[in-house]
């Protein structure tokens, strides 16, 4: 008999985060770290952001396709409290994430950059976040900025963005039932997978590319 997995909550959040981060710094069967999937994109032709753009593009796509768990096998097992699409939804918007950061020359094994990840995926209210704690970003992330996250303020900052991704998460649930119908499930999760991968991926890039001065 299953286990029956537990309601989710702010710790099962954050173990969630750091499960992905781990599996999107090393990489996982069918899928590329997010250093790989970052030089993929930087040895193209075009600008720095262009190609920032071209890596967004290419992974909306890709979370709208009904494969998007494949790479992913053995999620169901895992012991988290939140459903295994939920989960591949993170690692994969984490790893985009991360390459992005990698692209604008940010070390992502370092904490604070770590946290600054964790913060883009709360999508537009990032910037609230930040301010919330102090901190206001310029138009490229500095080191000055980095130094600002102490201890204190990064498990602070995990707490907020778990409360706030848990929240969305419970919302999403709902969400969740229409995939039952199966035409309408497609059309409602490819569309909302694809909204909320953009919008993340817009928020990376503005957090951690300095874009060249007009």
């Amino acid at each position: 008999m299953f286990k029956k997995r537990k309601k989710p909550d702010k710790e099962s959040v954050i173990k969630a985060f750091n499960w992905a981060y781990d599996k999107a710094v090393i990489g996982v069967t069918g899928s590329h770290s997010a250093v790989k999937l970052a030089e993929g994109f930087m040895n193209k032709k075009g600008s720095l952001s262009e190609n920032v753009d071209s890596l967004i593009k290419v992974q909306v796509l890709k979370c709208g396709t009904s494969g998007f768990l494949s790479g992913l096998g053995g999620l169901s097992t895992m012991a988290f409290a939140l459903p295994a699409s939920i989960m591949a939804a993170m690692y994969f918007h984490i790893r985009m994430i991360a390459a992005i950061a990698h692209m604008g020359g940010h070390n992502i094994y370092d904490e604070r950059v770590r946290t600054l990840i964790f913060i883009c995926l709360c999508g537009n209210v990032a910037k609230d976040i930040m301010e919330d704690v102090g901190i206001r970003l310029g138009a490229a992330l500095s080191q000055e900025t980095l130094k600002q996250l102490t201890t204190h303020i990064i498990i602070h900052i995990h707490q907020v963005v778990s409360t706030r991704l848990l929240a969305r998460f419970v919302e999403k649930g709902g969400v969740l039932l229409g995939r039952g119908i199966p035409l309408l499930g497609g059309v409602i999760g490819g569309a909302t997978d694809s909204f909320a991968t953009f919008t993340i991926g817009k928020v990376a890039k503005k957090m951690f590319i300095e874009e060249p001065a007009l």
